[in-house]
Parts: C-alpha cells; structure tokens; sequence
C-alpha cells in the first residue's frame, strides 16, 4: 500500500510569486465595501458576573439591529449567544462569576442615507440572567440591555458594567421562588428597552415591580471599513478627533 501510493517531496510542490498569495487572498481578506457603505465587526467577551446570589449562573443574550441601514447575512450571522454554567467565586467579599464567552458579528450600514438628523435606531443587546442550585432550582435573575454607539468606540478595550434588576412579585411568589424555584419572567426580554421600532418612544412600566440583582461586564470592540477615498467624513458623521483616532489605530 505505500509503495503504491508513495511519492516524493518534489512532486507536492510548486513555485509560486508573491502576487500569486495576495490574489489568493484578495477575495475575501482585502475587499472592500461599495461605494456609500461600510462593513463594521463587532467583536467582545463577556467576563463576569458580579454581585449575583447565586450558586451557578448562566446567562442569555441576544442582538438585536432594527435600523433599515443596517443589514447582515442570516445564515452566517450570529445574534444569540449562551455562556456556559459558571460556580461563584469570592473575590474582595463580592460573589464573581467567571465566563469568558466570545461573540463576534459582520454588519453592512448603508451610510448614504445619512441625515442631517439623528434617527438612527442603534443597535442593542438585550441580557437574560438565570440561575440554578444545587438542588436543581431554576431562577430568573434578571434583565439588562446595553446600546452599541457604531460611531465613536474611541474608549475601546474597556470593561463595561450592565446593571441588571429582576422583577418581583407577591410574597406568596418571592417565597415559592426561593423554595421551589421559578418566579416572575417577562414574555419578550427586549420589553425593558425604549421602543425604537415604533413611533411611539414611551414605555409604560407603572406597574412593574423590580428590585437589583447584580452587574454584568462586558468588552466591545468595533472595526469599521470603507472606502476613504469615495466617502466623506461628513457621510460617516465622524468628528475631528474621531477623524485622528481612527487614522492613528490604522497606522499604528
């Protein structure tokens, strides 16, 4: 079998210039975008977790991008995401819990129907934190939702912090929570933002009930690309010091 199958180093290699990598590689790593609009990666971690009561703790999040500008490709794209099941660790007497879990995202704005006014829907992330016990008591948490500025990420590589409330019921629900688990859960998490689909921005929550549970961190780095030379600074609202830091990360 391998003498008949058996060959030499020569016969695998080839002579190749230096042109013929960078075409190899031109379809898809030098591309660009079209003319009016830009390609934007979106890419982080979710840390940690503080301040939970909670033995383990799990966490749901989601994407959400309402603008018409924006579009992305569904069957490449990723919008939901799940950590995996984390134990808590004492940290400065603060309950931390540790996860570490990577997203990254591809999105096209169309930036040639940029106006004057600031209408743009931003894009968001909605957060839904559950717990579970030893005893195998499943609890909501919590809710958090976080805005993605697309322009103006000059802060990048920070840690950011997500304040996240549950709501609560009756001290019938409190109790049978604690004791046999479950508890109030809301019926679409993207609830707890500001409508931006509609026209009506106002979000009635009279009667809603919350009390804080604990904090989410997160790193968030964005990455636009576009043409410089066919596309204004003034279609991509950018400002003088954006317009230098942007120049600075490229040449650095």
């Amino acid at each position: 079998f391998f003498a008949k199958y058996s060959y030499t180093g020569a016969e695998t290699m080839d002579t190749f210039s230096s042109f013929d990598t960078y075409r190899r590689y031109t379809s898809h790593m030098f591309n660009q975008p079209e003319v009016g609009q830009r390609r934007i990666n979106i890419f982080g971690s979710l840390t940690k977790a503080t301040d939970f009561d909670a033995q383990y703790l799990y966490i749901d999040f989601e994407f959400e991008f309402s603008s018409t500008k924006i579009r992305y490709d569904p069957k490449k794209t990723r919008l939901k995401y799940n950590t995996n099941c984390s134990y808590y660790m004492k940290t400065n007497n603060t309950k931390t819990h540790n996860f570490g879990t990577i997203f990254e995202l591809q999105i096209i704005e169309n930036i040639s129907k940029r106006t004057e006014i600031n209408d743009d829907k931003l894009p968001m992330i909605y957060f839904e934190v559950n717990s579970v016990d030893c005893w195998d008591r499943h609890r909501i948490e919590g809710y958090g939702a976080f805005n993605i500025h697309l322009d103006g990420n000059g802060n990048s590589n920070n840690e950011l912090c997500i304040p996240i409330w549950r709501p609560i019921g009756s001290i019938r629900d409190e109790m049978t929570r604690f004791f046999i688990g479950g508890g109030k859960r809301l019926k679409d998490k993207k609830l707890i933002s500001v409508p931006q689909i509609s026209d009506n921005k106002f979000n009635s929550r009279i009667n809603w009930n919350t009390v804080h549970s604990g904090y989410l961190h997160l790193n968030i780095n964005i990455l636009s690309i576009y043409n410089q030379n066919q596309v204004t600074h003034k279609q991509l609202g950018l400002t003088n010091n954006n317009i230098l830091k942007t120049r600075h990360k490229s040449n650095s």
